[in-house]
C-alpha cells in the first residue's frame, strides 16, 4: 500500500514525519511515524476520542496500553518505535459510523522534545452527483445521500480529495478550480483560482490533486495542449496536440504518484515525470488502421491502453509493464469502450456495441463472454464483492442487471423493482452500485446480496452530466 508523506513536524522538532495512506472508510488506514530512536518509547494522543472514528479508537485500544482522561476526552497509548525508529499503525476503518469524523492524533518521543500532529477526515468511497442545486454526495457503502451538497453551478470536469481527506478540489467549465473544507462545505471556498479557460480535465494522485490538462481547439491543426501543475511555484508543460477528444481517461497516475500518463492524438501516450514535472519519451499505442485512444487504466502492474478503429471493427490494447518498460500490442476481438480493472490479474473490456465483453487476464486478451443475444447491448458494468455487475440493454429497449463471475458464470439478477431506463453504473468495490442516467434524472441504489433496487431520496441528476468517483 502506497504510503504518502504529508504531515509536518512542529518547529522544534523539524526530525520526525509521517506518511499515510488515504483514509478511506471501508479500507485500511496505514500510519508511518519515522525519526524516533530505535525503540523509544513514543506516547500516542488521540484528541476527543468518543467524537473520533471508533475504528481509530478500537485499533489503539487493542494494540496498547491506554488511558482515557475523562476531562479533556484524551485518549493516551505507549508505543515502541522498532529497530528503524518508526511507529508502524494500522486501522481497518470497518465501522459504520468512521465517515465524516476527524482523526486528530499527536505523537511524542518520550526520551526527547519531538513531537509531530496530525490530522485525517475518514471519507467514505463518494459518487459526485451533478444537481440543479450543486453537487450532490453519495457514498457507496449504503448508497445514502450525505447533506450538504458541494456549492456548484457550472458543469464539473473533475474532483479530488487532499491527502489527508480534509479539503476537496473540484474543477468546473471555464478554469474555476475551488479548493473546499470537507467539514464545511458550504462555507466559502478556502481557495479560487482561474485556470486556463480551455482546461478540461483535472488529474489526481495519491497526494491529491495534481495537474489540470487544458485542450484548446482549432481547426484543422489543434494548438499543443498543457499541463498545468497545482503545486506552488510550478509552471505549465507543453505536449503535443491534444486537438482529439478521449471518449474515456485521458490520464493515469501511478499508486507511488510519482509519473502520470497522458494520452495525446495520433495514438501518443506520453510520459510525466511529476516528481520533477519533465516530459519523458512517449510511446505509440495500437496497431495500423487504429484511429483514438478509447481507455486507458493502471493496475499495480501495469499501464493498458485501448485504441478503436471504425465503429464495429475490433480494436486494440496496448500495454506497459511498469517493472520492465515493456511496451507490447494486442488484437482486441471487440470494439473497445471502457476498461474495468478487477484486479492485478484480470480486466474486463466492455464493448462500444453488442453484449459481447473480453477478459483480460495478466494484461493479455483472453476469453470472450456473452452478456446478452443478438441485438442486446452492454451498456456498463462495475465490481462488486462476488465478480461484476453488467447493465444490460435488451432488444425491446428494457433493461436488466446481471451477475458475472469467472467462478458462477452469469446469472440475471432478481430485484425487489423493475430496472429503470438508466445508461451507467458505478460501484467502489463494496455491495452497493448506483444506477444513474434515467430520463427523469433519478438516481437508484442496488444491493446485490440483498436484491434491493430502490431510488435514492429527493435525487435527481442533470441530463447529460458527469458524476465523478472519489477518491
Amino acid at each position: 500500500m502506497l504510503l504518502l508523506a504529508v504531515a509536518l513536524p512542529r518547529a522544534q522538532a523539524q526530525r520526525l514525519s509521517a506518511h499515510h495512506s488515504f483514509p478511506l472508510a471501508g479500507d485500511e488506514l496505514v500510519l508511518v511515524v519515522e525519526g524516533f530512536g530505535a525503540g523509544a518509547p513514543v506516547q500516542i494522543d488521540l484528541e476527543q476520542a468518543l467524537a473520533a472514528p471508533p475504528s481509530i479508537q478500537q485499533g489503539l485500544e487493542s494494540a496498547f496500553p491506554v488511558t482515557l482522561d475523562a476531562a479533556t476526552g484524551r485518549l493516551t497509548a505507549i508505543a515502541r518505535a522498532d529497530a528503524q525508529g518508526a511507529v508502524v499503525l494500522r486501522f481497518a476503518l470497518d465501522d459504520p459510523d468512521d465517515p465524516g469524523l476527524l482523526v486528530a492524533l499527536s505523537f511524542h518521543d518520550m526520551l526527547s522534545e519531538a513531537a509531530l500532529e496530525l490530522g485525517l477526515f475518514v471519507q467514505p468511497p463518494t459518487l459526485l452527483v451533478p444537481t440543479l442545486d450543486g453537487l450532490a454526495r453519495v457514498e457507496l457503502l449504503g448508497g445514502r445521500r450525505l447533506l450538504p451538497d458541494v456549492p456548484s453551478t457550472a458543469p464539473l470536469l473533475g474532483a479530488a480529495y487532499s491527502a489527508d481527506g480534509l479539503t476537496l478540489s473540484t474543477l468546473s467549465a471555464g478554469g474555476l478550480l475551488e479548493e473546499r473544507s470537507t467539514a464545511a462545505y458550504t462555507a466559502p471556498p478556502l481557495r479560487s483560482l482561474a485556470m486556463d479557460p480551455s482546461g478540461e480535465r483535472l488529474a489526481r494522485s495519491p497526494g491529491g490533486p495534481a495537474f489540470v490538462i487544458a485542450r484548446a481547439g482549432g481547426s484543422p491543426f489543434a494548438p499543443p495542449g498543457r499541463l498545468l501543475s497545482l503545486r506552488d511555484g510550478v509552471g505549465e508543460l507543453t505536449i503535443d496536440p491534444l486537438g482529439r477528444e478521449v471518449a474515456g481517461r485521458r490520464w493515469a497516475v501511478t499508486g507511488d504518484g510519482l509519473t502520470a500518463f497522458v494520452a495525446e492524438d495520433d495514438l501518443i501516450v506520453r510520459e510525466i515525470d511529476l516528481d520533477g514535472w519533465r516530459v519523458r519519451t512517449p510511446f505509440t499505442v495500437g496497431f495500423n488502421g487504429d484511429r483514438v485512444v478509447a481507455d486507458m487504466a493502471l493496475d499495480q502492474s501495469r499501464l493498458s491502453v485501448l485504441s478503436r478503429r471504425w465503429s464495429g471493427q475490433p480494436g486494440s490494447l496496448t500495454t506497459l509493464e511498469l517493472g520492465s518498460g515493456l511496451v507490447r500490442p494486442w488484437a482486441l476481438s471487440v470494439d473497445p469502450a471502457r476498461l474495468l480493472v478487477l484486479d492485478d490479474q484480470s480486466s474486463l473490456v466492455l464493448p462500444a456495441e453488442g453484449a459481447v465483453f473480453q477478459l483480460l487476464e495478466q494484461g493479455a486478451p483472453s476469453s470472450l463472454v456473452a452478456a446478452g443475444a443478438a441485438g442486446e447491448r452492454l451498456l456498463d458494468a462495475a465490481v462488486v464483492p462476488d465478480g461484476v455487475l453488467l447493465l444490460i440493454a435488451g432488444a425491446d429497449g428494457r433493461r436488466r442487471l446481471s451477475a458475472w463471475s469467472p467462478q458462477r458464470g452469469l446469472s440475471t439478477l432478481a430485484l425487489s423493482a423493475p430496472v429503470p431506463q438508466a445508461t451507467r453504473l458505478v460501484s467502489a468495490g463494496h455491495d452497493l452500485a448506483v444506477l444513474l442516467g434515467a430520463p427523469d434524472g433519478a438516481v437508484y441504489r442496488v444491493i446485490p446480496s440483498r436484491g434491493v433496487l430502490e431510488p435514492v431520496e429527493r435525487l435527481a441528476s442533470l441530463p447529460e452530466s458527469t458524476p465523478h468517483l472519489l477518491p
